[in-house]
């Protein structure tokens, strides 16, 4: 995600679930697996869900339109929304380095 390429169903509840799970089982197992690299996509993983939470509201603005009969209209700025995202998920990342050590 933070390419710039955006794969549906990376970070998701279900693959946070795996994600730790397997990771676990293969440190306990003593498999020959770093805990970095799992541990920096696992603390991306919680910063985009907590973004995708709480980000939400700050991306949305009410609009006026002009002209007989116009009503208010919900504008999302998806671009801002995906910029908050890619911060969250590279804190996330060193947030996860930081916690091994």
């Amino acid at each position: 995600y933070l390419n710039g390429s955006d794969v549906p169903g990376f970070f998701t509840r279900r693959t946070l679930r795996v994600r730790v799970l397997t990771t676990i089982l293969a440190n306990a197992a003593g498999f020959p697996v770093g805990r970095e690299g799992p541990t920096v996509v696992i603390g991306s993983n919680v910063a985009y869900l907590i973004s995708q939470a709480l980000a939400g509201p700050y991306v949305q603005e009410w609009v006026e339109l002009a002209g007989p009969g116009a009503q208010n209209t919900l504008m999302f700025d998806a671009e801002r929304f995906a910029s908050a995202t890619r911060i969250a998920c590279g804190v996330g990342g060193a947030r996860g380095m930081a916690m091994i050590f």
